[in-house]
């Protein structure tokens, strides 16, 4: 499957979750929510989930800043590099594997999970290029909520892609757009 990623930017900063969910049910009629990609060393509770959370995030934040600037400074490395290259970065996700963390975001849709990172003002999420009345939804929400692309190439005739975009009750079973 081919990837699309979509990076959308807020002037006055990314909207609470609560109107981004409310937008995409007056959209969609569909719920909305997120979910975390946790990493649990042993089985807890949900409390000490929480503790260790708050515990960890000092020796956690310190790896992760490690794991970018590796990423950074080798973004694509060449076939010879590559041993020593998966070494480092398998050395730095040990150091990780011992610690309570949060691995990854998802806006999860009836359909499927959409995994997204915030970068400052802006929210980037990489989708599989079969994936389209949900990403479209979300991105139509996410722009009616005052976002803009940050890519030029998408910009470009969205408003075409989301004329025919209705409440996903209101089709009919055999002309619904593919999910």
């Amino acid at each position: 499957m081919g990837l699309i990623t979509y990076k959308i930017q807020f002037d006055s900063g990314i909207p609470p979750f609560s109107e981004i969910e409310h937008q995409f049910d007056v959209q969609t009629g569909l719920n909305l929510w997120i979910t975390a990609d946790i990493n649990l060393p042993l089985l807890l509770s949900i409390k000490d989930v929480n503790d260790a959370l708050r515990n960890d995030s000092e020796q956690v934040r310190t790896l992760l800043q490690e794991r970018i600037d590796f990423r950074a400074k080798y973004p694509e490395p060449t076939f010879d590099d590559y041993e020593k290259l998966a070494g480092k970065r398998d050395d730095i996700n040990k150091k990780l594997s011992p610690f309570v963390y949060v691995r990854s975001l998802f806006f999860n849709l009836p359909f499927y999970g959409i995994s997204f990172k915030v970068e400052g003002n802006c929210i980037l999420f990489e989708v599989e290029i079969n994936q389209f009345y949900g990403v479209q939804s979300l991105l139509k929400t996410l722009i009616t909520l005052g976002g803009t692309f940050v890519d030029e190439q998408y910009s470009v005739n969205y408003q075409k892609r989301w004329k025919k975009l209705k409440p996903w009750n209101d089709y009919k079973w055999f002309n619904r757009p593919k999910k």
